[in-house]
């Protein structure tokens, strides 16, 4: 018996060494398993690399004001320019009201009415005979033509600009055909000729007349200060169109500004979803 007891107390003392060994080695322990564990849940539990913020590109605004500010006052400069330029009409007309009734311009007048109506009567029977000439009327159906085919283009929705454009210049020079003949008809009929050059005469000696008379209210005080005042506002509407031009050319420039900006940030968004997605890949 005193055997037997020895041999238990001889097991129990190496069982103890034992568990004292294991506890030592991290064996038995809530959640552990030995150095490779531990060595394997201190990698697992490294910060992964985080991405800088996004830089975001300041977008400039396009400022309209200097615009519309412009084109107010442009309006204001032709309102006054256009009120300039009726008080210059009526102190003319005032000033010229008797002209008229003169005598030289009233013979200067019966003589112009007198040469147009000479030529009248002679271009007149000219043309006519022109127009019933078969070649006139071929080309004037083909005008005729020509603006029908314009019309069909116009209403067609798939025209492209140049069938537009080659369509009215067909039409605008079939017509151009058409007067070209009744001109050269004309000029080659010595009586027309004659008729128009004394017509051409005659209202020329009109317009000196009229032009003597104006002479004589050239330096009327009223007349005067109503032609410096148009004059003034004529200065001031250009000044007002300076404006507008140089506006209109700043407001290009911020929306270009502006256009550049808003490429540039497209351009780093892209960049920055494909870095994030290289990112996310690599996790």
């Amino acid at each position: 018996m005193t055997r037997s007891l020895k041999t238990c107390q001889t097991v129990v003392t190496v069982t103890l060494s034992l568990a004292l060994a294991g506890s030592a080695l991290g064996y038995g322990k809530p959640g552990a398993t030995g150095t490779n564990k531990q060595q394997g849940n201190k990698t697992n539990n490294q910060p992964q690399q985080q991405l800088p913020p996004k830089q975001q590109v300041a977008i400039p605004t396009v400022d309209m004001s200097g615009l519309d500010a412009a084109k107010k006052e442009q309006a204001a400069a032709k309102a006054e320019e256009k009120k300039a330029l009726n008080e210059v009409n009526q102190v003319h007309s005032k000033l010229t009201k008797g002209f008229d009734s003169k005598p030289e311009v009233a013979e200067a007048t019966k003589k112009s009415a007198a040469a147009k109506a000479a030529y009248d009567a002679v271009a007149g029977p000219a043309s006519k005979s022109v127009e019933s000439s078969t070649a006139y009327k071929t080309q004037l159906a083909a005008a005729t033509l020509a603006d029908k085919k314009m019309d069909e283009v116009k209403t067609k929705a798939d025209a492209t600009p140049q069938q537009r454009m080659d369509a009215a210049k067909s039409a605008l020079e079939a017509h151009n055909a058409v007067t070209q003949m009744k001109t050269e008809a004309l000029a080659s009929d010595p009586k027309v000729v004659a008729a128009k050059k004394d017509y051409e005469t005659a209202s020329q000696a009109l317009a000196k007349v009229r032009q003597d008379l104006d002479a004589t209210v050239k330096d009327d005080p009223d007349l005067v200060a109503a032609k410096k005042a148009l004059e003034d506002a004529k200065a001031k509407t250009k000044e007002a169109d300076d404006k507008v031009a140089a506006a209109t050319k700043e407001i290009a420039d911020q929306k270009a500004k502006r256009q550049a900006a808003l490429d540039e940030q497209k351009k780093i968004d892209r960049e920055y979803a494909a870095a994030k997605n290289k990112a996310n890949k690599s996790r």
